[in-house]
């Protein structure tokens, strides 16, 4: 079975992956094109990826940006073709009119998720949780060749001569 996702990570997008993943019988091909979206979306896909049945294999084409790097890492087997470019970064909330408790009670959730997804990397790349975490602190531009290196994909597709 193929399924694509293609655009923002969010709830919509979520639901459709879901829907389609679990009418899947065998093997599953996902192609991935997304800008990233919502960090708490971004591990539903990756949970939903890791607790399916069957192996789920990623190709990623384009852009590979936020939440959409955790959604690829859950992937079985993952390739992106020459041009993919992978983009991480710390969590980014902008708050109004919140209380000090607020902000303190909001800051601790965001250390928490952060050191979760860099756990998450670290177990499906075998790059550092340490490295995750400086390569996301400082908002990080990978070429695929980079990807490669840091254990993100398995194989760089090569395209047409």
């Amino acid at each position: 079975m193929n399924i694509k996702i293609i655009g923002s990570i969010n709830e919509d997008a979520y639901i459709k992956f879901s829907n389609e993943l679990d009418k899947a019988k065998g093997p599953v091909k996902v192609e991935l094109h997304s800008e990233g979206g919502n960090a708490q979306d971004g591990l539903a896909f990756y949970g939903k990826i890791r607790s399916h049945k069957n192996p789920v294999h990623i190709i990623a084409h384009g852009i590979v940006h936020s939440s959409a790097v955790l959604v690829l890492a859950a992937a079985d087997y993952r390739e992106a073709s020459e041009e993919v470019q992978v983009m991480i970064h710390d969590s980014r909330e902008t708050f109004k009119n919140a209380t000090l408790d607020e902000l303190l009670c909001a800051v601790d959730r965001i250390e928490r998720e952060e050191r979760q997804w860099a756990k998450l990397l670290e177990t499906r790349t075998g790059t550092p949780v340490d490295v995750w975490r400086q390569l996301s602190r400082k908002t990080t531009y990978m070429d695929v060749k980079e990807a490669l290196q840091f254990g993100l994909i398995h194989k760089i597709l090569k395209g047409k001569k």
